[in-house]
């Protein structure tokens, strides 16, 4: 299906943020049984591109 939520908010939201936006969509799949290092290191990912804002 191309990853419908990712198209949504692309196109639907992030539109009419900015034109130029660089739009960035960190996933974190099955969370439910994702270890505590798996964990981790997805908020350090997070932690990282937040900074930059």
């Amino acid at each position: 299906m191309g990853n419908p939520v990712r198209r949504l908010l692309k196109r639907g939201i992030a539109a009419f943020c900015s034109k130029r936006l660089d739009f960035r969509m960190i996933n974190l799949h099955d969370m439910d049984r994702a270890t505590a290092a798996k964990r981790k290191r997805h908020l350090d990912r997070v932690r990282a591109l937040v900074s930059r804002i």
